[in-house]
């Protein structure tokens, strides 16, 4: 899937959960930056790590 988002920048709150979470992924395998807000900071630990391995991120 397409997102249109490539080489673009994104800001996701709830990244750790849920709706945020499936967002964070998709704009990131699309090739985007994300800048990602949870509250929850074992959720957000997790996707960080999620998107580590697939090959992306950056602390």
């Amino acid at each position: 899937m397409d997102s249109g988002v490539d080489r673009k920048a994104a800001s996701v709150s709830g990244s750790g959960s849920e709706i945020g979470r499936g967002t964070t992924l998709v704009f990131t395998s699309d090739g985007a930056q994300v800048l990602m807000s949870a509250i929850d900071a074992r959720g957000g630990e997790q996707i960080f790590r999620t998107i580590q391995d697939a090959g992306g991120g950056h602390e």
